[in-house]
């Protein structure tokens, strides 16, 4: 009996031996359609990315002498001669649309030169009672003494705000919203109201501009809430390219004010106001009325050149079949500049990643010496700018040197050298944000990938919908994205020294910083050698 037990056990042991196999196996399959080069990359990939060679990376790009590498100014210029240098040295090819390794950036910034609204004796206050998104308007400069109030801006077959009003150079104000009961239901289809059911504000005023106003005054009822939602876009110059740009691109003109300002405009027909707003609601029909007040509206635009500069560089495919497709690894290299005299030098933002895409790219062609390249072509950009509202990026989704429709992936670093403090006791995890939102593949592939080789946390904070921070919008990878490219940003959070001149080199965790490069390294190594490209979400 002990020896046929003994047996028994020897069986199941064979047993579960086996099925580990099989399922090491099949991940194996799952991660790389392309065994020897996922065998090559594991075995090769932990003697080639180094903590040394990071430190010494993130050292050079973050020393005062890179004064603060802020866009358009010497510091930028100098880094950015740095990481070409590096990659001359590796010898990394030129994109063929470049004849170096630069990519000028050359913007019209539009921002207000002067933005104000007087009525009488009372005193507004720009982004308190009023703003206006800058690119939004022309040149106009308008004294006035009467309103036209006419509800929502719409013009449908069922509800048209436009008959029976002239409003053909005139001042005309609209509200947000749309008609509906004290319920919340819309009187034009009987549902209830939803943030997707009402059309935007701009399409309703370039409406009210086409019927002839001159320009409109929008009410907003959550005005405040529309300050801090929007707080970005309100502050941030509007960027576009130099070469297709002027006033004439620039939109009609309107202004965004609060109930409160609308009141004091109507003064003592505020309650007439009211009373329109009212019946709106009550019947569902349309109805106008004239505020008079007199005012004095000024809306001046400005714009400056904005100079800098991407770097670029790529690894040709090494397939035949795949060299029409490019996979993006990015990471931005300016920072905040030299402020009252102090250097901003930026190691963790973004000094870790840039040195991270530049030791990944070093060892994809150390890997390409031995015969192991990537099949896939990839691109790798050091983007400028990103401090100032993703400018570099923004400029190359716009004028890309790689079809965006054969870019099957980007692959973004953005500060990954710290831990925040929601991980002081578990320093190996990484924030993982926008892989899934346009291919759930993208996201597969880095869990796969992680569980095999690295075993960081995947921690997806930040990539909820709802998160207050939106970091999904605020790095390089989103100009991709809505640009339909499946996108992933890699990052490890905020600390007390973000965006302070404090955030220096020696304060960086180099092995920890190594652990993360060779995960994305990995994500990266799939996405190149795969056969097929993502599929995309069904929306």
């Amino acid at each position: 009996m002990q020896g046929y037990m003994s047996k028994l056990e020897a069986i199941r042991s064979w047993s579960i031996a086996y099925q580990i196999l099989l399922c090491s196996l099949f991940s194996f399959q799952l991660l790389s359609q392309n065994v020897a080069k996922e065998e090559f990359a594991a075995s090769f990939l932990s003697n080639t990315i180094l903590a040394k060679n990071l430190k010494e990376s993130v050292y050079a790009l973050s020393n005062d002498s890179m004064q603060g590498r802020e866009f358009g100014t010497a510091g930028e210029r100098k880094a950015a001669n740095w990481i070409a240098s590096k990659l001359k040295e590796y010898n990394i090819e030129l994109v063929p649309a470049l004849g170096n390794y630069f990519q000028e950036i050359n913007f019209k910034s539009y921002s207000w030169d002067e933005l104000l609204f007087q009525s009488g004796s009372s005193t507004f206050e720009q982004n308190r009672d009023y703003f206006a998104y800058p690119g939004s308007a022309r040149n106009m400069s308008i004294s006035g003494s009467e309103i036209i109030f006419i509800g929502f801006g719409l013009e449908l077959p069922n509800y048209n705000e436009f008959d029976g009003v002239d409003i053909k150079g005139q001042i005309v104000m609209i509200q947000t919203g749309m008609p509906m009961t004290k319920d919340s239901v819309i009187w034009l289809t009987g549902k209830k109201w939803t943030p997707e059911s009402e059309e935007s504000l701009e399409t309703r005023v370039k409406r009210v501009l086409s019927n002839g106003a001159i320009a409109v005054l929008v009410v907003d009822p959550g005005f405040k809430k529309r300050i801090r939602r929007d707080r970005s876009k309100i502050y941030t110059p509007v960027n576009l390219p130099a070469k297709d740009s002027s006033l004439e691109s620039l939109g009609g003109n309107y202004m965004v004010i609060s109930p409160e300002m609308a009141n004091q405009l109507a003064g003592d027909r505020a309650k007439k106001l009211e009373e329109h707003q009212n019946n709106i609601a009550k019947k569902g029909k349309p109805t106008y009325t004239r505020l008079y007040a007199t005012f004095e509206w000024q809306m001046k635009p400005k714009f400056d050149m904005l100079s800098g500069v991407n770097v670029i560089g790529m690894i040709p495919a090494s397939d035949p079949n795949l060299q029409q497709e490019a996979v993006v690894l990015s990471a931005h290299f300016d920072h905040l500049g030299i402020r009252d005299g102090v250097v901003y030098n930026g190691a963790d933002d973004n000094a870790s990643g840039s040195a991270s895409i530049l030791e990944i790219i070093r060892t994809l062609q150390e890997a390409k010496k031995q015969g192991q390249g990537p099949r896939r072509n990839v691109i790798v950009i050091f983007f400028s700018g990103e401090e100032k509202g993703l400018y570099g990026s923004e400029y190359y989704t716009q004028s890309p040197l790689w079809p965006l429709e054969q870019t099957i992936a980007d692959v973004n670093v953005d500060m990954v050298g710290r831990v925040d403090k929601r991980h002081p006791d578990n320093p190996d995890y990484i924030y993982v944000i926008g892989a899934d939102r346009l291919s759930q593949q993208l996201a597969d592939i880095q869990v796969i990938a992680n569980n095999t080789y690295c075993h960081l946390q995947l921690d997806e904070t930040y990539n909820a919908l709802n998160d207050p921070n939106r970091y999904y919008y605020r790095s390089d990878h989103y100009n991709f994205a809505k640009n339909g490219v499946p996108s992933v940003f890699y990052f490890s959070g905020t600390h007390s020294d973000y965006h302070k001149s404090t955030d220096d080199a020696d304060l960086l965790n180099y092995p920890l910083l190594e652990k993360r490069c060779k995960f994305i390294f990995f994500v990266l190594w799939e996405l190149a050698n795969r056969n097929t490209r993502l599929r995309m979400n069904l929306n």
